[in-house]
């Protein structure tokens, strides 16, 4: 990234948002802190969770296997904008 673009002309960047897939079958997929990281890191945070068959997109593409849990920062430093982040886990078909 250009210096110009950088705040403060920082040098350095910050790879904790970049997000992460597995190519497996199904797919994981995370970006952002899990809770675990959330509370190590003192960040009090409330997580949902959502099975994938409530999700359109999952029931359009005929494959509900797994969970979306989203992890939340209770009390925001930012303004109105609390930090998220999320995690999609397949998981194997049920028998």
């Amino acid at each position: 990234m250009p210096r110009s673009v950088r705040p403060n002309g920082e040098r350095t960047i910050d790879y904790s948002a970049l997000p992460r897939i597995t190519f497996t079958d199904p797919q994981i997929a995370a970006v952002g802190l899990t809770d675990e990281q959330a509370k190590e890191q003192g960040i009090d945070c409330s997580c949902r969770t959502l099975e994938l068959h409530h999700v359109p997109r999952a029931i359009v593409e005929r494959d509900t296997r797994g969970i979306v849990k989203l992890v939340i920062e209770r009390e925001s430093r930012w303004r109105d904008t609390p930090r998220s982040s999320s995690h999609i886990y397949g998981r194997p078909p049920r028998g």
